[in-house]
């Protein structure tokens, strides 16, 4: 399903298309889409079992299918420029592999915050607590105290988002059951997916989250899994915030001036 986060009548760019999430919901696109400008056309894609109609599609490879459909109901031809946060950056990166093949032109494929399932390291449980307490003898009490303050701020950010989230009507307490679903499912597919490499070029907005780059026992690819998966090479941009709250204010301003300085030179002449 096709949700129109700005529509321009000016059509000075081409139109961008983001996936949604995991839970499927493509509200949180909101302030992005305003940011970007009233002349850049903004549309944001959900998952059609939303609507309590349609079936639950269960592999990436359907999506990126029906979505490609959904989608040339309004732009027949390309160049497309998809993009995707989180979960849906792995499905628009599956829609352009499936566009190439067609033969369609992809303008540009970003991929915001999006991970490749595996592209973590994480040492064993009883290693994890030897390296805890390895750093309380080096550091002493300081350490416990840096860890615990880290975890509060964490406990009460997120109950903070929860809670955020359900005043501005983006959980509805009726529709959890769907929402849940939509999770489990887009989850079970996400990890049944099989990556092939995508021929063009591709662009991942991350975010410097310091929780995910200080976790003890833990080694990240910067990359975050994509370096050997786009072959016409990675584009890195790094943004404020994490994973949580890129899309939000004050962070969201910042995401919107690098997105739309990648779209203005992905339609310059030299590509």
């Amino acid at each position: 399903m096709v949700i129109p986060g700005r529509n321009s009548t000016q059509r000075f760019q081409a139109t961008f298309f983001c996936i949604h999430g995991l839970g499927g919901e493509v509200l949180c696109f909101r302030e992005l889409a305003l940011h970007l400008g009233s002349d850049q056309p903004f549309y944001g894609l959900q998952p059609q079992a939303l609507d309590g109609k349609h079936p639950f599609h269960t592999r990436i490879e359907d999506m990126a299918t029906h979505y490609i459909q959904e989608i040339q109901t309004l732009q027949p031809n390309g160049p497309y420029f998809l993009g995707g946060y989180s979960f849906g950056g792995v499905v628009a990166f599956e829609m352009a592999r499936q566009l190439q093949e067609q033969g369609e032109q992809v303008g540009i494929l970003v991929m915001l915050d999006t991970c490749r399932p595996g592209y973590s390291w994480r040492a064993s449980f009883l290693k994890r607590i030897f390296l805890h307490l390895n750093n309380i003898i080096q550091e002493g009490p300081i350490y416990l105290w840096q860890k615990s303050g880290k975890w509060s701020y964490w406990r009460k950010q997120h109950l903070q988002n929860r809670y955020k989230r359900y005043l501005e009507g983006v959980l509805h307490l009726p529709e959890t059951d769907k929402h849940l679903k939509i999770i489990d499912t887009n989850t079970q597919a996400i990890s049944e997916y099989i990556f092939s490499p995508y021929l063009g070029r591709g662009i991942l907005l991350r975010t410097e989250d310091q929780n995910r780059s200080e976790a003890i026992g833990t080694r990240y690819d910067p990359q975050f899994g994509w370096g050997d998966l786009v072959a016409g090479g990675l584009d890195i941009h790094y943004l404020p915030g994490s994973h949580l709250d890129v899309l939000k204010e004050p962070n969201v301003q910042v995401l919107a001036e690098i997105l739309r300085n990648c779209l203005t030179q992905a339609q310059s002449p030299k590509n």
